[in-house]
């Protein structure tokens, strides 16, 4: 099992917080605390539902690293000038409260409706057909940051006709191997977003989360064949699964995917599932598709399939160049397929693109094959570029490039965020960015 980092070390928060100053902080410890208590410091609850309930708009319920908890979910809503925070851990640490499901429920649920929610600092554990933390119907303006989400049946993470939605910081590994009846997750899952108004820019952010080694694990009674295991999924943007018949409108909003390390998952890194308008920039990924059951076809670290205006750049896609299994064909690096309905193009341009085998014939799959052609554009400009990144130790999980890598200072400065994985800012100096999820040049 590859480890990389510690999984507290590397856990930082992406947001700082504005509470108004008749806000409340409240406490609770499931090893001394008593719900008969006051809520407070000294005297804090004994239960996350005692705590949450008395959370109102502005409010920070600490739920403190005593024991290891059990499930629970989020049932009230903070406003959009004062959210509600869960927050694990202690105050003003990084540190990390666990909790860990019995089997039957989420880890953490955020309840349907339920919308200004901070949730940060937990590490979830929840086996059997159940995701780590889980938001659900008609939940807008969720932030899920610094987490930890692992050992999870179904997805690390996801999401369920969610809205305004940012999942940034967090380290989400050794997810989505349940697969009976036909249910299979992912790292990160964001499922048929709705739209809570008819917004069209920028509304979702997938950032700076750390994510390998997610895989379905195939069981006889479904033919051996699995359909996730991705790092990250933006899946059924337009609503053709319509899970919920009274909001069957494709999504309008764009989801912006970017600073994020993903390898060594059993499906794609990033894949686009009958999904448009994503900004898919400054990745790393690594290895993917490691999954023997894989049934995308022709899969690549990044894929999109029947999707529309989407725009990748400035992404290291460094594949396995195998080829492949019945299922799935040879996999590239990049795929595109049956991406149709005129929604808009794909563009791909300032990419540094390899594999393990050199073989650059496995650089694009663009649909050639009957049933999988596409009639949305699809753009390759001509500073996509096939050359090695050399990486420090990418098996080992560490993906820095070397001080000679083609990627530094070879990406658009004019679509990267401004800061990178570690948080540390881009160079603005130059006329280039690096290419990849770490600013190494300045």
């Amino acid at each position: 099992m590859l480890r990389a980092i510690s999984k507290t070390s590397f856990l930082f928060s992406l947001i700082t917080l504005s509470t108004p100053a008749f806000a409340t902080t409240w406490y609770v410890d499931g090893k001394s605390g008593n719900d008969n208590n006051a809520g407070s410091s000294s005297a804090p609850f004994q239960t996350t539902w005692r705590g949450i309930q008395y959370a109102q708009p502005g409010d920070t319920v600490y739920i403190l690293p005593t024991i290891t908890y059990p499930q629970f979910g989020i049932f009230k809503s903070g406003t959009s000038t004062a959210p509600i925070t869960i927050a694990g851990g202690n105050p003003g640490t990084t540190q990390l409260t666990s909790v860990q499901t019995d089997g039957t429920d989420f880890g953490i649920q955020i309840n349907e409706g339920a919308s200004y929610i901070n949730l940060r600092n937990f590490n979830v554990v929840a086996p059997g057909n159940w995701s780590g933390i889980y938001v659900g119907f008609g939940s807008y303006h969720i932030k899920i940051t610094s987490n930890a989400a692992h050992d999870c049946g179904l997805s690390g993470i996801s999401t369920t006709g969610a809205d305004y939605l940012t999942i940034s910081g967090n380290l989400i590994y050794n997810n989505a191997h349940y697969t009976q009846n036909n249910v299979r997750g992912s790292g990160i899952s964001t499922y048929e977003n709705e739209n809570s108004d008819n917004q069209t820019g920028i509304k979702n952010y997938i950032t700076g989360n750390f994510i390998y080694g997610n895989t379905n694990q195939a069981s006889s009674g479904d033919g051996y064949v699995d359909s996730d295991g991705n790092g990250i999924i933006l899946d059924d943007l337009r609503h053709t699964q319509k899970s919920d018949p009274t909001s069957n409108v494709p999504y309008k909003g764009t989801t912006f995917v970017a600073n994020n390390i993903i390898f060594a998952n059993g499906g794609e890194g990033i894949s686009i599932s009958n999904s448009d308008h994503a900004l898919v920039v400054n990745n790393t990924l690594y290895g993917n598709n490691r999954d023997p059951a894989e049934s995308a076809w022709r899969p690549g670290e990044i894929g999109v399939y029947n999707g529309g205006d989407v725009s990748i750049y400035n992404n290291i896609l460094y594949g396995d160049g195998s080829g492949g299994t019945a299922n799935t064909g040879a996999h590239v690096v990049l795929s595109v397929e049956n991406s149709t309905d005129g929604v808009g193009s794909i563009t791909a341009d300032y990419n540094l693109l390899y594999n393990l085998t050199n073989n650059s014939s496995l650089m694009f799959y663009l649909g050639q094959d009957p049933g999988h052609n596409n009639t949305n554009a699809v753009i390759l400009n001509s500073h996509n570029f096939w050359n090695d990144p050399l990486f420090v130790n990418a098996i080992g999980g560490n993906v820095h490039v070397a001080t000679n890598s083609p990627a530094l200072n070879a990406g658009n400065t004019s679509v990267s965020p401004t800061n990178d994985f570690s948080n540390a800012p881009r160079s603005r100096t130059k006329p280039n960015v690096d290419i990849g999820a770490y600013q190494q040049s300045q």
